[in-house]
């Protein structure tokens, strides 16, 4: 796992490791000058042990900071690398599979469990690597003074390794419950959020208060099963943990009464907390990690997706569209279609409500696949569809998008579509309040006009504005010659019908007829 984790970061593996040891091999000379004071107790008074105690102190300050600085940049860069590949992963799907996921899925997963992330299992796996170096260390120390205290010790840890190790799937089982009820807590807020105003005009508050406290209750039941479990753990490994320490303590006695020196004594008690912190800690540390393995397998599984780097074709002269049979989910929504879209030729697809012209239109932008594909050709394409996301940012940012910002072009555009009265500076918030729906969905067509690819997909895209403004911008759309435009209407306006060089009639998932503009 900690190869994984820590993939394509060998220098940082490299980093940790280096001051892990550095403190472990500090933490065993501090025991060692530990116990040369007390066997040269009466030369205390001596400049050189002075200068020695205080030489140690920095050696110790440096090796201790910079543990916890790698620590702290280990962290930080894992963070950094686990969302980045979330992003990418999500960035990386079509966009009907990534609506597919609800927005409360994505929050928990980029904020709630990645906090958790942190707390619960970074933290606690960096603190195991230290001890597991210092573990080592421990060992060889005691092999050197006394395998048979080195023996009790090891057999101590197998001892509590393999009890723990007997709860590892009720742990998990227990963690994935917590995550569950995080997730519907998260869903069960953004529901009272968006159905807010429903809320207060019927008073449903006693209900919706009802349904929120049973989530809060499920959700700090989880929590608390899932925090007992592991306080049950950590009591007996504690338990165990003082076996070893009472059993050390015997094992050095009997190295003073073979002869040993006072102070090598006491050494070896010091640096026996080298094994039995370790040991101590070690199974509660890994009850942790068990216990939030599920949540790093998924930021894990996402960072490893293979994201498939589409390479866009060039503009295309056409899209041939040829479909026997589309079922998805079961059902039947597309049959029997052929047809042909053309360069700079316009298209209006119209039909009933459900007869699946929605479907064509994912189709012929790439949402849904076709074997064999039709041609990647995003990079050439502007898209308005009937819901007007806006970035919170200003209105020429989201129409100049990564374009470069011509004043006398964006001022064009804005007359176009009839937002001259907007002022290209505004910034919109993340609610769009400050804009009508009108407005949000001509800033879309601005958009389009600005950007100058020669596709054009619209679906429903003046479904917020009056048939006198949709006349107007529809015609300056069709009248683009070098334009080629697929436009899906339910209501189309009468008088522009006759702009667009075919009408593609659509009912119960095929087509039904062409018109042509020639007919």
């Amino acid at each position: 796992m900690i190869r994984r984790l820590f993939f394509h970061q060998n220098r940082l593996l490299a980093q940790i490791f280096f001051w892990l040891v550095l403190a472990a091999v500090v933490e065993l000379g501090s025991a060692v000058v530990f116990g040369l004071l007390i066997d040269h107790i009466a030369d205390l008074n001596r400049l050189r042990f002075y200068a020695m105690c205080a030489g140690f102190i920095v050696l110790h300050f440096i090796a201790q900071y910079g543990r916890e600085r790698i620590m702290e940049k280990a962290k930080r860069q894992t963070r950094v690398t686990l969302l980045e590949g979330a992003i990418q992963a999500y960035l990386a799907e079509s966009n009907i599979t990534f609506h597919q996921t609800e927005l409360n899925a994505y929050l928990n997963k980029l904020s709630t469990q990645m906090d958790t992330l942190m707390d619960q299992y970074m933290t606690p796996l960096l603190k195991a690597m230290g001890l597991a170096v210092n573990f080592v260390f421990g060992c060889v120390y005691f092999f050197t003074l006394s395998p048979l205290i080195l023996c009790f010790l090891l057999a101590g840890s197998i001892v509590m390794v393999g009890f723990n190790a007997l709860f590892q799937t009720k742990l998990k089982a227990s963690q994935q419950a917590v995550l569950d009820q995080q997730s519907q807590w998260l869903a069960r807020v953004q529901t009272m959020y968006h159905n807010f105003s429903v809320i207060k005009n019927y008073d449903l508050e006693k209900r919706e208060q009802n349904t929120l406290r049973k989530t809060i209750h499920a959700g700090a039941d989880a929590i608390y099963a899932n925090h007992l479990l592991l306080a049950r753990l950590d009591a007996i490994n504690f338990e165990i943990g003082y076996v070893l320490f009472f059993g050390q303590v015997f094992l050095c006695g009997l190295l003073l009464r073979s002869g040993a020196a006072a102070g090598l004594a006491v050494s070896a008690m010091q640096v026996s907390n080298t094994i039995t912190n370790p040991v101590i800690n070690f199974s509660t540390i890994r009850n942790r990690l068990v216990s939030n393995a599920p949540i790093l397998a998924s930021f894990l599984a996402l960072r490893d997706r293979a994201v498939s780097s589409s390479i866009p074709s060039e503009d295309p002269n056409s899209i041939p569209v040829q479909i026997d049979k589309l079922v998805i989910q079961g059902k039947t929504i597309l049959h029997d279609i052929d047809f042909t879209f053309r360069a700079h030729e316009k298209v209006m697809i119209v039909g009933p409500s459900g007869c699946g012209k929605t479907t064509l239109f994912n189709v012929i932008k790439g949402d849904i696949a076709l074997d064999p594909p039709l041609p990647d050709f995003h990079a050439y394409c502007s898209i308005v569809e009937q819901d007007a996301p806006l970035f919170p940012d200003s209105v020429a940012d989201n129409i100049c998008l990564d374009t470069p910002r011509d004043e006398n072009r964006l001022a064009e555009v804005l007359d176009l579509v009839g937002l001259s009265h907007l002022d290209p500076n505004q910034r919109l918030r993340l609610d769009h309040d400050v804009l009508s729906g009108g407005e949000r969905q001509r800033i879309q067509l601005a958009r389009a006009l600005y950007q100058r690819r020669p596709w054009l997909l619209l679906d429903e895209a003046f479904s917020a504005l009056d048939t006198q403004t949709t006349a107007a911008i529809e015609r300056v759309f069709v009248e683009c010659s070098e334009l080629a435009m697929v436009s899906i209407c339910h209501k189309p306006v009468a008088a522009n019908m006759a702009l667009y060089d075919a009408i593609v009639f659509m009912e119960r998932g095929t087509i039904q007829r062409v018109q042509r503009k020639e007919d």
